[in-house]
């Protein structure tokens, strides 16, 4: 095929990426009689390495190696066609796919997105040069990731997120974790029935999530409340959490959970005023929230205000919504008996942790400091009992248990704590 006959070319090329066999067939009975023009030695590449049928694949193989330049049928000898098999490819991730068509493109034969196209069109991966692509057409990619009014692309490994995102008006859910754009297209404006979007390790720029917190700021507020609460969760990025939860709290400034949870970011600071202004925040605005309640009476606990942490306790207790989640009620108890008990309350304290055990039967803090009301009471056999069953929950605590004389001899004394 001589060069320079342009529409030859690409009609061979439509064969190529269109991937149906009786268009193969076509093309490379064509490529019989013309010769292989320098332009299609990418497509013919990537059925060589991509093509679900050996035959394809065969086929392609023998092509480039008959009917190439010298240069480019020395580098088809290299090891880098051979790193690996066709059943592997699919098990890359699309960031690992996309490095190794980068790699094969630093060769000046091969078009980077000429060989992503058609190993999309084949493999359903290199979405990102398809997209780069005019001839598969942006929309029809994005459908292919359309399903049930989600639109998925995670981990696609993007450099750019396509206008076109904005032509699925039903969308209701948007996954855009995992790629490398930083910028969030205007037609997402369209998506105006959106109602959850995740980005998660994903480089969104400020003047993106300004566009998306004015657009979708219910939806924004609690995405940013979720990622401040796992920093919480796993104690760390604290700092983070409490820019998050700024952000949150701008959106949805009544909110009691956004309020609460910026407390307990203070907490872990160890600036209780500020925390307790925040719970303060929480219970105007959801005045029965136990978990505001339980946390402002863990601040004054904190504080040595033993007392208030009691009233405080109790009033959550007082204020406990006739369906609400158990297990708040079992830390409402546990701060009241935290506070019997400095106290030297010890009867209502274990009173307290009881209930409160009942509810939580697997707190390990619960059952330790049942063991430090009987050790306090010198019953050394429930004590023993209860010492034992929060070792079981924690057994890392049985080094600070055994700085308790009274534990370590209880300890010492009874075989079964030999596991600790």
């Amino acid at each position: 095929m001589q060069e320079g006959t342009t529409d030859a070319v690409d009609n061979l090329k439509n064969l190529f990426l269109s991937g149906e066999l009786a268009n193969l067939d076509l093309a490379f009975l064509i490529l019989q009689g013309t010769g292989l023009h320098t332009e299609l030695y990418s497509h013919i590449l990537a059925l060589q390495l991509f093509h679900p049928q050996s035959k394809i694949r065969r086929k392609a193989g023998s092509s480039l190696r008959k009917n190439t330049q010298e240069d480019f049928q020395l580098w088809l000898k290299s090891d880098i066609l051979d790193r690996y098999t066709y059943a592997s490819y699919k098990k890359l991730s699309e960031k690992q796919f996309c490095t190794y068509i980068e790699e094969l493109a630093k060769n000046p034969y091969i078009q980077v997105e000429d060989l992503g196209s058609l190993s999309f069109v084949l493999l359903k991966k290199g979405t990102k040069y398809a997209l780069a692509h005019s001839f598969l057409g942006k929309h029809f990619i994005l459908q292919t990731f359309y399903t049930n009014n989600t639109l998925s692309l995670q981990n696609q490994y993007l450099d750019k997120l396509p206008q076109e995102i904005g032509m699925f008006p039903e969308m209701r859910t948007l996954h855009l974790g995992g790629n490398e754009f930083t910028e969030i297209p205007d037609s997402i404006r369209n998506l105006q029935r959106l109602e959850k979007i995740t980005y998660q390790d994903t480089p969104i720029s400020e003047r993106s999530l300004k566009l998306l917190d004015s657009l979708y700021s219910s939806i924004m507020s609690q995405l940013y409340y979720e990622k401040a609460c796992d920093f919480i969760d796993r104690k760390m990025e604290l700092e983070e959490a409490r820019r998050l939860l700024n952000r949150a709290i701008k959106l949805k400034p009544d909110s009691g959970n956004y309020w609460n949870a910026k407390g307990v970011v203070y907490q872990n600071f160890q600036k209780y005023n500020s925390a307790d202004e925040c719970f303060n925040k929480a219970l105007l605005f959801e005045p029965d929230m136990p978990l505001a309640w339980s946390n402002k009476s863990y601040g004054f606990f904190k504080t040595k205000k033993i007392s208030e942490s009691l009233e405080v306790a109790e009033e959550g207790l007082k204020r406990f919504p006739k369906n609400g989640n158990l297990n708040y009620k079992a830390s409402l108890l546990f701060r009241k008996a935290q506070a019997l008990y400095n106290m030297n309350q010890y009867s209502k304290a274990e009173t307290a942790y009881l209930q409160s055990l009942q509810i939580d039967a697997k707190n390990w803090a619960t059952h330790y400091n049942l063991a430090c009301i009987y050790s306090a009471l010198k019953d050394n056999s429930k004590a023993a009992k209860y010492l034992y069953q929060a070792l079981q929950a924690n057994p890392r605590y049985a080094a600070q248990a055994r700085q308790n004389a009274f534990f370590n001899k209880i300890m010492q004394e009874d075989n079964k704590f030999n596991r600790f």
